[in-house]
């Protein structure tokens, strides 16, 4: 069986040039590890959008929420 790696390709994850839609993460095993800050963030930004009790202690805690990451999905 021959197996043949290569170096990474694409853009990786730039939000600020994304387009308009959905956002799908496809990862598993260790694959996981990198994107935990994106699920993280994702959790926090629909939980001040739905008016959590919570939302301005994440807004403080979290500066990137400030900034709207994901207003365009």
């Amino acid at each position: 069986m021959n197996v043949k790696f290569s170096c990474p390709r694409g853009r990786g994850i730039e939000l600020e040039d994304t387009k308009a839609g959905r956002v799908i993460v496809v990862a598993g095993g260790t694959g996981l590890f990198p994107f935990s800050d994106l699920i993280d963030l994702l959790f926090k930004d629909q939980a001040v959008k739905e008016g959590n009790k919570l939302s301005q202690e994440l807004l403080i805690a979290d500066p990137v929420l400030k900034q709207k990451p994901f207003e365009k999905f």
